[in-house]
């Protein structure tokens, strides 16, 4: 593995977690040359430079345009997913771009461009690696690796961290078990709500944490606060089960003893009782779980020390790195293919495309809401 480009629509957190941080690692310990860039940042020069691309969650015309044109230069592809973008359900609120026919479409012809599917997910793997020659499972990394924050009382701090798309989750799953805690605990614990705002926040006077866009900025966030217990309830569906366990990692890094709903994709992670608590999804269950770690603290001891150690060993970066580099690299060979420099020309003009509709919709959108008051 020499040249590798990483391409990504934002530097989210499947990027940084699939493909960037192992890679920057590599490329520190000189196993590779690494250069990473928005979609709409790439250029002619850095494609020419590249002998592996890797497309991270694309779906655009232009990861489209990228990819048929590296594939003519000769160079290998690799196209990383670590949601089923093919199958989102309506209430993320990415559904409406991802559902369309023509992001659907998009997807699987810049899937047909690569040589090699790489995922987090064994399920996508299973899914969508038969489209491809090769596969490759990849791990993500535990990114925080300080010091766990000291506790400020003898109050044990109850948590959920997650994105606001979560929430249908924790409503129908644990806030009636919430409530109970409350009521039969008090003052024994602390319950706080990072990211997802379910109702019973409000009802309740929960403390709450708002959601943050940066990941660096979630990180600096979770590595100020002392929680105990994490909270990570999921209602067993297809798309849920195509996702990864990586809510487990991260709880793991910060000293978090997670309950997790038993269904994929804790189940390939999470050992009831040793690392965390696996639950069925049913209100008694979660609550006698949580009701166990409040009450024995031995226990709860215990397996926060098992969560650090496999965060600072089994997910290290170093660790997720190095199996990064071994899944790949037989999917990457170098090449010395060019890449005509008329790409930069279509990529500007495809910017100016996207701006002139923009502008388009604007100003239709505001047309109509003052056609609207004049009616």
């Amino acid at each position: 593995m020499e040249h590798v480009l990483l391409t990504y629509q934002e530097l989210i957190p499947s990027a940084i977690l699939c493909g960037h941080t192992q890679l920057n690692w590599l490329a520190d310990h000189k196993k590779i040359e690494y250069r990473h860039s928005r979609v709409f940042s790439v250029t002619s020069e850095l494609l020419s430079w590249a002998d592996v691309i890797i497309i991270v969650r694309g779906a655009l015309e232009i990861d489209l345009f990228i990819a048929k044109l590296a594939k003519r230069a000769g160079k290998r592809l690799v196209y990383i997913l670590d949601d089923d973008l093919l199958n989102v359900p309506a209430h993320i609120v990415s559904a409406p771009f991802y559902n369309s026919r023509k992001t659907k479409k998009l997807i699987l012809e810049i899937m047909g461009c690569c040589d090699c599917f790489a995922s987090p997910s064994l399920k996508l793997i299973e899914k969508y690696g038969g489209r491809f020659k090769e596969t490759a499972l990849i791990e993500e990394p535990a990114l925080y690796n300080g010091k766990i924050a000291s506790k400020e009382s003898e109050k044990v701090n109850i948590c959920f961290a997650g994105s606001l798309d979560r929430t249908k989750d924790i409503e129908a799953l644990i806030s009636s078990v919430i409530k109970r805690l409350i009521n039969d605990y008090g003052d024994q614990i602390t319950i706080t709500f990072f990211g997802a705002k379910p109702a019973i926040v409000d009802e309740c006077g929960l403390r709450y944490l708002s959601y943050v866009n940066s990941y660096s900025d979630y990180m600096a966030v979770m590595s100020g606060q002392r929680f105990d217990i994490g909270l990570a309830p999921m209602i067993p569906t297809e798309f849920s089960s195509c996702k990864h366990y990586n809510k487990y990692i991260e709880y793991a890094s910060y000293g978090i003893v997670g309950i997790y709903s038993e269904v994929l994709p804790y189940i390939r992670a999470v050992r009831d009782r040793e690392n965390g608590m696996l639950c069925d999804n049913d209100a008694d269950a979660w609550y006698e779980a949580i009701a166990a770690l409040i009450d024995d603290p031995d226990l709860l001891n215990k397996m926060r020390d098992q969560c650090l150690e496999e965060a600072r060993t089994k997910y290290s970066v170093e660790t997720v790195a190095e199996q990064y580099y071994g899944s790949l690299c037989r999917c990457v060979q170098n090449q010395d293919g060019e890449i005509d420099r008329s790409f930069d020309l279509w990529v500007f003009g495809f910017k100016i495309r996207q701006f002139i509709s923009r502008c388009w919709n604007y100003t239709v959108r505001h047309l109509k809401k003052a056609l609207k008051r004049n009616n």
